[in-house]
Formats: structure tokens, sequence, C-alpha cells
């Protein structure tokens, strides 16, 4: 097994004279969370996009198990799960509909029903199953856009703030969720925040500040000594400020 799922070397990206990122060279260990955090236009979704080549890199290049992002773009398509950061569902979707429609690519007939059945079971919809996507309420739909990048199961999976405009029981809940995936599945998972308290549940740190990858390391590099949740947060909010302020000085 490699050594990173999800490798960048250089990885640019510019849109016209505007540039979103710059020379990213981003390292996500196999079976581990990584929380790739970041300010508000740092780039973090567009990093993501370029991972799947739904925006095309400027220049760079970048791995996922392996598969070249853009010689193997749909072989990693069918390796990723993925959540936007703002999940459309059509009006007329179910929880079941919903996961059912991220998931028939790859599964069908009784494996396709089970993989449904434990998204939906994970993800809090057991018994609601049916219940119209248009009388969701925003963290149900959070989690039904995490259902849907969890039920094929498959080795990686990347979520664009998957905790966005929930408030902090329902983005620790969220996140639960997401260990328990990983834990169980041994997956890579990669999330991009831009809240350090999301940054508590990754084992690695990426900090994207301006377009650049001003840092990566083991949570633990800089949380050592954090007696809870609540210090961990603090020592990682201190070390991205300085990170922050750093930059300014550049």
């Amino acid at each position: 097994m490699a050594e990173y799922a999800i490798e960048t070397r250089s990885l640019t990206k510019q849109f016209g004279k505007a540039t979103a990122f710059t020379n990213v060279s981003l390292q996500v260990p196999t079976s581990s969370i990584t929380c790739l955090l970041g300010p508000s236009d740092a780039g973090k979704s567009t990093l993501l996009h370029c991972l799947l080549q739904i925006a095309r890199p400027s220049s760079g290049s970048g791995s996922i198990l392996g598969l070249d992002i853009a010689a193997q773009s749909m072989e990693v398509r069918q390796k990723v799960g993925f959540a936007p950061e703002n999940p459309t569902f059509d009006v007329t979707m179910t929880p079941y509909t919903a996961v059912h429609f991220a998931t028939s690519f790859l599964y069908s007939g009784d494996a396709l029903e089970e993989k449904i059945a434990r998204a939906l079971e994970m993800t809090g919809f057991k018994g609601q199953e049916k219940k119209p996507v248009r009388k969701l309420e925003r963290p149900e739909r959070a989690r039904l856009a995490v259902a849907q990048a969890f039920a094929a199961n498959q080795p990686v999976v990347l979520l664009d703030q998957p905790t966005r405009d929930l408030d902090p029981l329902d983005r620790d809940e969220l996140m639960d969720l997401v260990q328990r995936f990983q834990r169980e599945n041994n997956a890579t998972v990669l999330y991009a925040s831009n809240l350090v308290e999301d940054a508590p549940f990754a084992d690695r740190l990426a900090y994207l500040i301006k377009g650049r990858l001003v840092m990566q390391t083991a949570k633990d590099e800089i949380t050592k000594g954090a007696k809870d949740v609540f210090d961990q947060r603090r020592s990682i909010e201190t070390s991205f400020k300085a990170q922050i302020e750093a930059l300014k000085a550049v």
C-alpha cells in the first residue's frame, strides 16, 4: 500500500490573471483524515475540484491511489466519493433516491440496496428514507450529502466544507460521522474547512492561505500537550493565525 493516497506536485490553478492557488504539493497519507484548513477564498474548493478534474489545473500534476488525476480522471472518479460545498438535490428526491442516484453507477441489485441502507443508517436516515428532500433542514441536507459521498464505500472521500452553516452541535455530530466512516472502512478522507473548530477531527492538518500551502503536518505536532478538544482548537488556532501573520510579512 502506498504511503500517500493523494499527492500533488507543484499544482497551480489560474483563472485568467487571477491565481486560485500556486505550487501546491500536498501529501495525504493513506487511511487517514486530513483537514485542508484555510480562510474563505484561499483556493480550497478549487483544489478539490482540480483533484477530480471538475476544474483543470493550469500546471503541475497529481495522483490519487497512484492514478494520474488528468490522464486517468475517469478511473479516479470511480475511486472517490465527493460531497460539494453547496449540495443541491432535486425537489422530488428522497434520501433513498438521492443516495441511489450517487451509488448506482458502481453497484446494482442486492449490493446496491445494501450500500444504500448502510449509508442511510449511518447518517441518521433510517426510518426517513422516503422523507421529501424539500422538507429536510440544513443539518439533514448536510448529512445527506455526506451519505452520498460515503455510500459506495470508495477508498477516498473528498468533502468540501461539509459543516458549512451548521451550529456547533450539528458540526461536531457530522464530523463524528466522518471519523466513524474512516475508521470502519479504513478510508482516506480529505475535507476542506475554514473553521478551526473542524480541525481536531483530523489526523493531519494542511494550511492553505492565500493560495499557498504554508504547512502540512500531523495534528499531534501542533496539539501536543492539549488536555481536550477545546485545548486542541486553541492550539490549532494559535498556529493557524501565526501562519497568516507570517504571510502578511512577506
